[in-house]
């Protein structure tokens, strides 16, 4: 399978995702390549390419690649909503037949990532609020069950480790795609001291519903207060206090979803 230099330019709702000289960035300039996957989270996807094994790949594997490839690309940015996604191309991109393409648009339009219109075909989803109200919802359940159990499990290394990362979003303030990449990092490092896997392939398919993450819009500060509260919990080994705060922080994201589109350059 051929290979794709990473463009993390957005593709523009309604641009064509193609690979061709006629695919246009956000500033309009012409490009001869389209958006793959961050390559810093490509131990995630599973390749489809030549070279041993390769005639064993089956069509679920195939389907995997794009399904994972596409939610990236969606969470990322990179996909804008309202972007058609044409089976052919995406079967160019991937190297795979039309049969996995058509399988992983079914997949995701099941996770709410892609909306399929008769005589339109797929395009990237618009979430609307009560959508995003609902998942905030969820996922504050969920982030508080894991944080609970993180204060079980985690040790000093582990929290220390979560301390630089929070010190790392703080003073990140003049790359907003760094911030949100390094935002979601602190959240997936307090995920994984919880050592369930299972919760944390649910919260990597919760985060993958909410367009640039679940905490685009919230301004920097405010966000910045909320990691230092959990910390603080953390650090006391309080269930309870833990509980709060990843609550908090998570549900008062509900407050800007209801107020309209997330402000730029918040996380």
């Amino acid at each position: 399978m051929q290979k794709f230099a990473l463009d993390e330019r957005p593709v523009k709702a309604g641009a064509k995702l193609a690979l061709r000289p006629d695919s246009h960035s956000r500033n309009g300039r012409a490009s001869k390549s389209v958006p793959t996957p961050d390559p810093a989270r490509a131990s995630e996807v599973p390749s489809a390419g030549s070279g041993p094994g390769a005639a064993e790949v089956t069509l679920s594997s195939k389907s995997e690649l794009v399904v994972r490839a596409v939610r990236e690309m969606i969470v990322a940015g990179q996909l804008l909503p309202g972007t058609p996604l044409r089976q052919q191309e995406l079967a160019r991109l991937f190297g795979v037949s039309a049969t996995p393409v058509r399988e992983a648009i079914r997949r995701l339009e099941a996770e709410g990532l892609v909306r399929s219109l008769v005589h339109r075909g797929a395009t990237v989803a618009r979430p609307d609020a009560m959508h995003l109200e609902e998942s905030l919802r969820i996922l504050a359940v969920l982030e508080a069950l894991a944080g609970r159990l993180a204060v079980e499990r985690m040790s000093d290394a582990d929290l220390r480790e979560v301390e630089d990362l929070h010190e790392q979003v703080r003073l990140c303030r003049d790359d907003e795609r760094r911030r949100k990449e390094l935002n979601r990092i602190f959240h997936f490092r307090v995920y994984e001291c919880a050592g369930s896997p299972m919760l944390l392939s649910i919260m990597r398919l919760l985060w993958s519903s909410f367009p640039g993450g679940p905490h685009v819009g919230r301004p920097l500060d405010e966000s910045v207060r909320g990691h230092a509260r959990l910390l603080d919990a953390l650090r006391q080994r309080d269930p309870v206090e833990v509980t709060r705060a990843i609550d908090e922080h998570v549900s008062g994201m509900i407050d800007y979803v209801q107020a309209g589109p997330p402000a730029v350059g918040g996380i």
